[in-house]
Protein backbone atom coordinates (compact mmCIF):
# COMPACT_ATOMS: atom_id res chain seq x y z
CA UNK A 1 0.00 0.00 0.00
CA UNK A 2 2.65 1.99 0.85
CA UNK A 3 4.51 1.58 -2.42
CA UNK A 4 1.57 2.42 -4.40
CA UNK A 5 1.00 5.44 -2.07
CA UNK A 6 3.99 7.19 -2.25
CA UNK A 7 4.02 8.21 -5.82
CA UNK A 8 1.18 10.03 -5.88
CA UNK A 9 1.96 11.82 -2.46
CA UNK A 10 5.25 12.68 -4.12
CA UNK A 11 2.98 14.00 -7.29
CA UNK A 12 0.87 16.21 -4.80
CA UNK A 13 3.49 18.01 -3.87
CA UNK A 14 4.00 20.62 -6.30
CA UNK A 15 0.26 22.07 -5.53
CA UNK A 16 0.67 21.82 -1.85
CA UNK A 17 2.96 23.59 1.19
CA UNK A 18 5.60 21.22 2.70
CA UNK A 19 4.70 20.94 6.05
CA UNK A 20 0.73 20.58 4.93
CA UNK A 21 2.64 17.39 2.77
CA UNK A 22 4.72 16.36 5.69
CA UNK A 23 1.48 16.36 7.83
CA UNK A 24 -0.79 14.43 5.17
CA UNK A 25 2.07 11.52 4.66
CA UNK A 26 2.52 10.73 8.34
CA UNK A 27 -0.93 10.45 8.74
CA UNK A 28 -1.42 8.40 5.75
CA UNK A 29 1.20 5.65 7.27
CA UNK A 30 0.01 6.61 10.80
CA UNK A 31 -3.22 5.00 9.13
CA UNK A 32 -1.55 2.14 7.58
CA UNK A 33 -0.01 1.05 10.50
CA UNK A 34 -2.63 1.30 12.56
CA UNK A 35 -5.04 -1.13 10.01
CA UNK A 36 -1.44 -3.54 9.63
CA UNK A 37 -1.71 -3.64 13.36
CA UNK A 38 -5.85 -4.04 13.94
CA UNK A 39 -5.14 -6.97 11.32
CA UNK A 40 -2.33 -8.67 12.92
CA UNK A 41 -3.65 -8.79 16.23
CA UNK A 42 -7.01 -9.89 14.98
CA UNK A 43 -5.19 -13.06 13.12
CA UNK A 44 -3.44 -13.50 16.79
CA UNK A 45 -4.62 -17.11 17.86
CA UNK A 46 -6.42 -17.26 21.44
CA UNK A 47 -3.01 -18.26 23.09
CA UNK A 48 -1.52 -15.29 22.11
CA UNK A 49 -3.82 -13.18 24.30
CA UNK A 50 -3.12 -15.09 27.38
CA UNK A 51 1.04 -14.55 26.83
CA UNK A 52 3.70 -17.02 27.95
CA UNK A 53 7.13 -16.20 29.96
CA UNK A 54 7.14 -14.82 33.76
CA UNK A 55 8.12 -11.42 35.38
CA UNK A 56 9.31 -8.48 33.18
CA UNK A 57 9.76 -11.05 30.05
CA UNK A 58 6.21 -12.32 30.05
CA UNK A 59 4.60 -11.41 26.29
CA UNK A 60 1.26 -10.79 25.43
CA UNK A 61 -0.71 -9.71 22.41
CA UNK A 62 -1.87 -6.42 24.57
CA UNK A 63 2.09 -6.25 25.89
CA UNK A 64 3.45 -6.26 22.05
CA UNK A 65 0.50 -3.74 20.94
CA UNK A 66 2.17 -1.32 23.50
CA UNK A 67 5.39 -1.72 22.57
CA UNK A 68 4.08 -1.20 18.82
CA UNK A 69 2.47 1.86 19.18
CA UNK A 70 5.25 3.26 21.40
CA UNK A 71 8.18 2.51 18.76
CA UNK A 72 5.42 3.82 15.81
CA UNK A 73 5.56 7.19 18.15
CA UNK A 74 8.84 7.47 18.45
CA UNK A 75 8.75 7.36 14.80
CA UNK A 76 6.04 9.22 13.69
CA UNK A 77 4.81 11.89 15.98
CA UNK A 78 1.17 11.20 17.24
CA UNK A 79 -0.82 14.36 15.32
CA UNK A 80 -0.64 17.60 17.96
CA UNK A 81 1.86 16.22 19.64
CA UNK A 82 4.52 19.02 21.66
CA UNK A 83 7.34 17.24 20.03
CA UNK A 84 6.14 17.77 16.65
CA UNK A 85 7.69 20.45 14.57
CA UNK A 86 4.97 23.54 14.21
CA UNK A 87 4.77 26.00 11.09
CA UNK A 88 6.10 28.55 13.39
CA UNK A 89 9.76 26.70 13.86
CA UNK A 90 12.12 26.16 11.53
CA UNK A 91 14.44 22.88 12.18
CA UNK A 92 18.37 23.56 11.89
CA UNK A 93 20.90 21.44 11.71
CA UNK A 94 23.92 22.59 13.24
Amino acid sequence: MIDEEFPRWLASLAEIAPAKGREQWQALLRSEAWRQQDALASAAPYTAFAGRGEGTGRMDVSRALVFFRAALNKIISPPNSEDAPNNEEERTVA
